[in-house]
């Protein structure tokens, strides 16, 4: 995360990288990212893929003047972890 978030302060980036998801494969990671306006992900998608050798994919996940939008996020990834847990 840390990398992720000095690349994006780098490139000067009106946006904030919230979460980072790797499926089990290893091949692909999703970028979950708030911004107030469009941004062009061109350069940060061929830094992120160059830095970790993997296809990119970026979701918005609202804007940053939006602090409900992040916890309903992690809220909900918080009760899919406790089904999870659950079921063991």
């Amino acid at each position: 995360m840390v990398t992720t978030r000095v690349i994006v302060n780098d490139l000067k980036l009106n946006m904030k990288i919230g979460d980072v998801e790797y499926p089990g494969d290893a091949r692909k990671a999703t970028f979950y990212y708030t911004a107030d306006d469009r941004v062009d992900f061109r350069e940060l998608i061929r830094l992120f893929a160059r830095e970790f050798k993997v296809r990119i994919e970026m979701r918005q996940m609202g804007s940053t003047r939006s602090p409900t939008h992040w916890r309903h996020w992690h809220s909900a990834d918080a009760n899919c972890a406790l089904v999870v847990a659950n079921r063991f």
